[in-house]
C-alpha cells in the first residue's frame, strides 16, 4: 500500500463529484451514478435502487471529507464502485468483447474504481497506475472508432475541430502508456485530469446552461468530473 503522497486536490474533487452524483440520483430516480438503469427495470425499482444509491453516494462523499468518519466511508465506496464495475460494467464486455463501446464505459468505470481504492487506504500505487493505464486505452481509441459522434462534441466555436479530435484521442492512450510503462506517470495522471475537466468545461457545462432539465447532459458532466477527479486522486499519490 502506497502511502508516498498524501492526497491533496484529489480527494476534495472526487468526494464532491460522488455526492453530486448521489443527488442525480435523487432528481432522477433512473439513474446508478451515472449509468441510467434499463427500461427493462420497473419504474418502482429504479426508483427504489436510485434513492439508496443516492443516500449511499452523498454519504460516503461527505464522509471522505470528514476525518472521523472517513476511513469506514471510503471502503463503503469502494464496495459500491467493485459492485458497480462488476454488474454492470463487465457484462456488456463478455457479451461484445470485439466492440470497442462496452471497453470505454468499462474503462471510464475501472479509473473511478481504482481511484476509490486508493482512497480506501488499500490501495498499491504500481497496479493502480498499470490498471488506469489500460483503461485509457480504449478511452482513446474511442476517439477513432467513433470520430463522428466525439467530432459534435467539439464546441462549433474551435477552430481546427477534427484536429481536437486526433489529440485529444491521442493524449488519451499516451497518458495511459505514461501510467502503464512508468513514463512520468504522476505527470501523465495530471494532464490526463486537466482534459477532462476541461472536457467538462467546454461541452458540457454548456450543453447544460442551455437545456438544463435534459438528463444526459447532467449525467456527463458529472461523469466526466468524477473521472477526472479519480485521475487527480491517481496523481496525488505517488511523486513519480
Amino acid at each position: 500500500m502506497s502511502r508516498s503522497r498524501k492526497p491533496a486536490l484529489g480527494r476534495p474533487l472526487f468526494a464532491v463529484s460522488v455526492s453530486a452524483l448521489g443527488v442525480l440520483d435523487f432528481v432522477y430516480r433512473d439513474t446508478l451514478m451515472w449509468k441510467v438503469l434499463p427500461k427493462s427495470v420497473s419504474p418502482s425499482a429504479a426508483s427504489v435502487l436510485a434513492l439508496a444509491t443516492g443516500v449511499m453516494l452523498i454519504a460516503s462523499g461527505v464522509g471522505l471529507l470528514t476525518p472521523l468518519v472517513k476511513a469506514p466511508a471510503s471502503r463503503i465506496l469502494l464496495a459500491f464502485l467493485l459492485l458497480w464495475d462488476i454488474l454492470i460494467g463487465i457484462p456488456p464486455v463478455v457479451a461484445s468483447p470485439g466492440t470497442e463501446l462496452p471497453w470505454l464505459v468499462l474503462g471510464m468505470m475501472t479509473i473511478v474504481l481504482m481511484a476509490g481504492w486508493l482512497l480506501s487506504g488499500q490501495g498499491e500505487l504500481r497496479t493502480t497506475r498499470t490498471v488506469v493505464g489500460l483503461s485509457l486505452i480504449p478511452v482513446g481509441l474511442s476517439h477513432f472508432y467513433y470520430l463522428q459522434t466525439t467530432l459534435d462534441l467539439v464546441p462549433a466555436w474551435m477552430p481546427g475541430r477534427l484536429v481536437w479530435v486526433y489529440v485529444a484521442g491521442g493524449a488519451h492512450v499516451a497518458a495511459g502508456l505514461g501510467l502503464l510503462l512508468g513514463i512520468v506517470p504522476r505527470l501523465a495522471a495530471i494532464l490526463e485530469a486537466c482534459m477532462l475537466l476541461a472536457f467538462a468545461a467546454l461541452v458540457w457545462v454548456p450543453r447544460v446552461i442551455t437545456e438544463p432539465g435534459k438528463h444526459f447532459n447532467w449525467t456527463e458532466l458529472l461523469g466526466t468530473v468524477t473521472i477526472g477527479a479519480a485521475m487527480w486522486v491517481v496523481a496525488d499519490y505517488g511523486s513519480g
